[in-house]
């Protein structure tokens, strides 16, 4: 970092990225939110961190930037941020529901681990239940599944990848063996389960339904592959109903 210099109540200095200004307090030199690394982004949620981008025009430093969240508080709410219906809702206790919906091998003791099951919810979850539920009176019945296998696969972090978004496409296609695969997977994926859930997937193409599988209606039916991230496929009620309801009038 280089000397600077003053102007004015505030204080220009050049770093290793680019020059930074921040403000004069009491013959100190105060720089907030300088930016530590780049910004997040789907091409790089599973790097490590990267460093910023360099500058050349001068970055205001005068104030921090948004902070990340640190406890449950908040959370429900960031995730509904600029939806119909959040005006009023007990977004707390919303977050206290979904910390307590812990079970098995879906750990919910920080922050993170509750931001996710928000997020699976609001982006993927509840979307789908809206469209089968403006389905039930469709000609064609309707059906709902969702994985419980967690894939062990760590990409850049400590942490597993678990039952995450298009883990399920290997399985339902019967390819764990493709090139490419075990990159999603890890290289023990139960085979037995790709062969139950291809088998049903072939069953719906040549019959339109699906024996002791019952379409989705008012007991909101969803079959579970490999429930808790067992050998178990099952057929449950309305998983996780108080989650989902957290939902009605928003989403």
């Amino acid at each position: 970092m280089s000397d600077g210099t003053w102007n004015d109540g505030t204080w220009t200095v050049e770093t290793a990225d680019g020059p930074v200004t921040g403000q004069v307090s009491d013959g100190i030199g105060v720089f907030l939110g300088l930016p530590y690394g780049t910004p997040l982004t789907p091409d790089n949620w599973f790097c490590a961190p990267l460093p910023p981008e360099p500058w050349s025009a001068p970055l205001r430093a005068s104030a921090f930037g948004p902070a990340a969240p640190r406890d449950g508080s908040g959370l429900f709410d960031l995730m509904l941020s600029g939806d119909p219906g959040l005006n009023g809702r007990d977004t707390a206790g919303a977050n206290d529901a979904y910390a307590a919906g812990a079970s098995g091998p879906y750990s919910r003791s920080g922050p993170a681990e509750v931001f996710a099951a928000v997020m699976s919810d609001r982006m993927f979850r509840i979307p789908s239940y809206r469209v089968a539920e403006a389905r039930r009176d469709a000609p064609a019945a309707t059906y709902v599944y969702e994985l419980g296998w967690r894939s062990p696969v760590t990409i850049g972090t400590d942490l597993p990848l678990g039952a995450c978004h298009v883990s399920d496409i290997p399985f339902a296609w019967d390819t764990l063996g493709a090139a490419g695969t075990s990159d999603l997977t890890g290289d023990a994926a139960p085979a037995s389960l790709a062969a139950a859930m291809h088998a049903r997937w072939i069953e719906f193409a040549r019959a339109g339904e699906l024996s002791d599988w019952p379409a989705y209606g008012s007991d909101r039916p969803v079959m579970t592959f490999a429930r808790d991230s067992t050998a178990s496929n099952e057929v449950v009620p309305d998983p996780r109903g108080g989650e989902r309801r957290l939902w009605d009038g928003a989403l």
